[in-house]
């Protein structure tokens, strides 16, 4: 059975977009292929805006990082491979909040929080039209992806940046995405704002979603 097949999506410029499914549901292969990571058997991927940077944080930032550079360089990498000025790396790691004493610190002694906003910085640093998240906050405390989260939407808005998060949880989806795709064994089963599915779920998929979810004050 194919990871992924018949499926057609649309993002707008600025638009935020959760996939939202169970494991296996074929969402981060999904993503691989948007990001470019993978290539797609048949099928194609096909921008309206002429030059569209697209970045992608693994579920896992940390072994996405050379743990033998610095923070400051895994930021400053993507910008000296293109042979451009690095100086904005600085920047970018103090607005993700990684102070400058972290910034001669080698990948691997920071810490799972840390991590995550260096990947981010990196991300950003390369001025994206599109961000790709998959579950790259999942594995932080509550505290620490509530910070993460409320930095990138901010972010988000300042910088119209197109997002799509790959995420287990509609609960969350619903705080993050204003459109919501469901997918099921490799499709798009159902699509709709946090209202539209809490209220008016027509899929076995989004149901059991939505069944998981003890509180659903996000969605409302």
């Amino acid at each position: 059975m194919d990871a992924v097949r018949g499926v057609s999506l649309s993002l707008q410029p600025a638009g935020s977009l959760a996939l939202v499914g169970a494991s296996g549901a074929g969402k981060s292969t999904l993503a691989r292929l948007i990001a470019g990571w993978e290539q797609p058997d048949a099928g194609s991927i096909r921008w309206t805006v002429e030059d569209c940077r697209v970045q992608m944080i693994p579920q896992d930032p940390g072994p996405s990082l050379n743990p033998w550079l610095t923070a400051l360089e895994a930021t400053s990498e993507p910008l000296a491979i293109r042979g451009c000025d690095t100086s904005p790396a600085r920047e970018m790691l103090l607005r993700c909040e990684i102070p400058a004493g972290l910034f001669p610190q080698r990948t691997a002694q920071l810490s799972g929080g840390q991590k995550a906003r260096v990947a981010l910085a990196r991300a950003l640093v390369a001025r994206p039209r599109l961000l790709i998240l998959d579950e790259s906050f999942a594995s932080l405390d509550l505290i620490t992806r509530t910070q993460l989260t409320t930095m990138v939407m901010g972010i988000q808005s300042q910088q119209r940046l197109a997002m799509i998060w790959v995420l287990h949880d509609l609960d969350y989806a619903g705080q993050v995405a204003t459109e919501i795709a469901v997918m099921a064994e490799g499709r798009i089963v159902e699509c709709g704002t946090p209202r539209q599915l809490s209220q008016g779920a027509k899929q076995d998929a989004t149901r059991a979603l939505l069944n998981a979810q003890p509180d659903r004050s996000l969605l409302r």
